[in-house]
């Protein structure tokens, strides 16, 4: 709980019935929306300072589930 990370984004059992993808994707996505995209935001904004917008171009990371999912799929195939 110190790091805002609900126990089913660690694998951990919850209290449904097993593992829910959906359930998932929502802890997810409040997850990056309150702790890793503020993060980033404030790395990449240091970082452009730094470097002054020119040197250095940062890409934040996201976990693009609809990917994944095609990539599972093409797997299966």
């Amino acid at each position: 709980m110190a790091f805002r990370v609900t126990p089913n984004l660690l694998g951990l059992p919850t209290e449904t019935s097993g593992f829910n993808m959906q359930e998932y994707k929502e802890a997810y996505a409040l997850f990056y929306t309150t702790v890793i995209r503020p993060i980033q935001k404030l790395i990449v904004d240091k970082v452009n300072y730094l470097f002054d917008n020119e040197l250095v171009n940062i890409i934040p990371f996201k976990v693009d589930f609809e990917d994944i999912e095609e990539n599972e799929k093409n797997i299966t195939d």
